[in-house]
């Protein structure tokens, strides 16, 4: 499958799920990264949805975003694409939302 193919799958299938972001999305800094990986398709997949992942969650700790619409966390998340202090959101973040699922009321 061509490289661009892939990535039009994975955006879809990231939109589906609430994580979707596209390069042009990217920070300058994140654009020069993604220029070294976005001809591996599996590798281009996996930046990106780290990327809107570490984003959702600094939007939860941020206070700007719910922390129960917090998505799971990607199967091809990677930290490698992960500074400390945005590991650090991103820890917070998912423990706001397993306090927020435990506390929210269960409905039928």
């Amino acid at each position: 499958m061509k490289p661009s193919l892939l990535m039009a799958a994975a955006m879809l299938l990231g939109a589906a799920s609430g994580w979707a972001l596209t390069p042009s999305q990217l920070t300058p800094a994140e654009k020069a990264t993604y220029e070294t990986v976005k001809n591996q398709p599996d590798e281009a997949a996996a930046f990106l949805a780290t990327r809107a992942y570490v984003k959702l969650c600094q939007k939860v700790v941020g206070k700007s975003m719910p922390a129960i619409k917090l998505t799971d966390i990607p199967d091809n998340y990677s930290d490698k694409y992960v500074s400390p202090a945005e590991a650090e959101a991103v820890d917070k973040a998912t423990s706001l939302r397993f306090a927020a699922m435990v506390t929210s009321p269960i409905t039928a």
